[in-house]
């Protein structure tokens, strides 16, 4: 990828875009123009936070996931969110719909309310944020996590609460069901870090001051490392590790395959050392090792160049509709392997699968977030001195690449 003042944005920044008080047309750099810090991506839309605190988003809006009235009307350009509370410092996305972490500690969500996922009485579109009761400056909220139908929140005195489908007891209780009820997930030892797959959940423990003591815990369905565990098992279960001594700092789910990254060090906050478990009916291990070969113990990645695993990691790709994984790795770049049927790696090759992990922007870009839908993947981008960007490739069909196309694209395109 060449330098930003050297590219031009995609044909999205000819449109008028409404961001909270601030309007943007033509040539958005003429104009103030918000900074991007986050991207969230669902099954067929993607959202981005912006340094304002507010959001916008795009692709498939069937159930109004985009905070757009109009359901089922789909847009390949930016909508911004109305009707939340107070400025967001998180935004994840589900399947068919979204939530925001408020600065105040409170969630609001949006889209689709099938399983209650939203926080409030099962079924019903929602296209306005609602907040989900209980939450908020005396219940403050640290951290959201969105699974393909349920969410999870951690708190700020550390206890883990996760609401919506229980089809596959990813709420961590039994009988498997729904509810709108947020549920208080009961776990060993104190959670730091949280994420959710299509249909499970995990968190990082800490039982010690050090972070060599953390330890890895799931529950749901892990689709691949099923026999692992059980296909469907609400107790948290510990995630064994093929690297000695390894213990993990932040983890990311997908479909069926969960990545983490962390360190050997006795003391430290990391090393970024990456490994991955479960399905790899694509490569989304990124081990190097044949299609369908499942992992029940979290292996190394490999480079798809080079015979030492991939380490340094400080970003792992979210979204729980993903068979894509990626990884930023700082003076390096952005790597991303798994499934690539779409382009949804980026790589220009529009392959099947890659079962290593390939580079696809190169230092001095870096990663800041990255998020994957079902076919498509969507980044924050920052080069040095210039600042950060928005990029999405893969499938659009839905208009999820915001581009103000419906092309599919297997590289990065700049949307912002």
């Amino acid at each position: 990828m060449i330098r930003p003042d050297k590219a031009k944005a995609g044909s999205a920044l000819a449109v008028l875009v409404w961001m909270g008080g601030l309007l943007a047309c033509g040539n958005a750099e003429a104009i103030y123009r918000p900074t991007p810090t986050a991207v969230a991506a669902g099954a067929y839309h993607s959202c981005v936070l912006w340094n304002t605190g507010g959001v916008s988003c795009w692709g498939n809006n069937y159930y109004s996931q985009l905070g757009n009235p109009n359901a089922g009307i789909n847009s390949n350009t930016m909508w911004y969110v109305t009707g939340l509370q107070a400025t967001v410092k998180q935004v994840v996305a589900g399947d068919w719909f979204t939530c925001a972490l408020l600065t105040t500690g409170g969630v609001q969500c949006w889209g689709n309310n099938g399983y209650g996922e939203l926080g409030v009485a099962p079924g019903g579109v929602y296209s306005t944020p609602v907040a989900v009761p209980g939450f908020g400056s005396s219940h403050p909220i640290v951290q959201l996590a969105a699974g393909g139908s349920h969410v999870c929140a951690l708190d700020s005195t550390s206890h883990l609460y996760c609401w919506g489908s229980n089809v596959n007891l990813q709420l961590g209780y039994t009988p498997n069901g729904f509810t709108s009820q947020p549920q208080l997930v009961s776990l060993p030892a104190t959670p730091v870090s949280i994420t959710a797959g299509e249909a499970m959940s995990c968190a990082v423990t800490s039982s010690s001051f050090y972070a060599q003591f953390n330890q890895m815990y799931c529950w749901g369905n892990i689709g691949g490392g099923t026999q692992y565990w059980g296909d469907n098992n609400s107790t948290p279960t510990l995630i064994n590790n093929n690297l000695a001594n390894f213990y993990p700092v932040s983890i990311s789910a997908g479909v069926d395959t969960v990545c983490a990254y962390g360190g050997y060090s006795l003391f430290g906050n990391g090393g970024g050392v990456t490994g991955c478990f479960g399905g790899n009916d694509y490569g989304q291990l990124g081990a190097g090792v044949a299609v369908y070969y499942d992992s029940y113990d979290l292996s190394p990645l490999s480079p798809h160049s080079g015979s030492t695993a991939l380490s340094g990691v400080n970003v792992l790709a979210t979204g729980p509709a993903r068979n894509v994984n990626c990884a930023n790795v700082p003076n390096k770049g952005l790597y991303c392997w798994g499934k690539n049927d779409y382009g949804q790696l980026g790589d220009y090759k529009n392959e099947n699968v890659a079962n290593t992990a390939q580079l696809i922007v190169s230092a001095p870009w870096s990663a800041l977030s990255v998020a994957a839908g079902d076919r498509h993947t969507c980044a924050v981008l920052t080069y040095p001195n210039y600042g950060n960007y928005l990029y999405c490739w893969g499938y659009n069909q839905d208009g999820e690449l915001g581009d103000g196309t419906y092309t599919e694209r297997d590289w990065p395109v700049r949307i912002w």
